[in-house]
């Protein structure tokens, strides 16, 4: 997949086999509300695969164009987790379009630890391994989520 050099690539962490079947065949992920000042502004997904993939581990393997946003309750993205003890705090869900694997996959050669991270097209595509993108850290805030006042907040 072409990503272009100017876009934000946000990745995340495929976390098992079942995430990534939910991931491509609902073509949609999900992080906690706390996180979302990464996700917004984003116009890409990148997917970081960790050890339980038998080919891709430490890998990001697949990229996807972000289409849209959504605010929801983890039960509503997670219908086949009801019971799972966040099921009722909210998520921020991407909507993703044209999953696709990279080509070449991008390897995590020392930096294992990845759970969300944001970059630039450029840097991502660029990238020897993931390494290269611990210093390269872009964060965005969205308008949104900042307090347009400080009248109701103390100390």
């Amino acid at each position: 997949m072409y990503i272009p050099d100017n876009a934000t690539v946000l990745i995340g962490i495929i976390k098992t086999p079942t995430d990534l079947d939910t991931l491509i065949s609902t073509q949609h992920y999900h992080i906690p509300i706390a996180h979302a000042a990464l996700a917004y502004n984003a116009d890409y997904f990148a997917a970081y695969l960790p050890k339980w993939h038998p080919t891709m581990a430490w890998h990001i393997g697949y990229c996807a164009r972000i289409t849209d946003y959504t605010l929801g309750l983890r039960q509503a993205c997670c219908p086949h987790q009801p019971d799972h003890p966040r099921a009722q705090q909210y998520y921020v869900g991407l909507q993703l379009a044209d999953i696709t694997p990279c080509e070449p996959l991008i390897p995590s050669r020392k930096w294992r630890r990845l759970w969300l991270h944001t970059t630039t097209g450029a840097t991502l595509m660029r990238a020897p391994e993931l390494g290269q993108l611990a210093r390269t850290q872009r964060r965005f805030f969205s308008q949104s989520l900042m307090p347009t006042s400080t009248t109701n907040y103390t100390d």
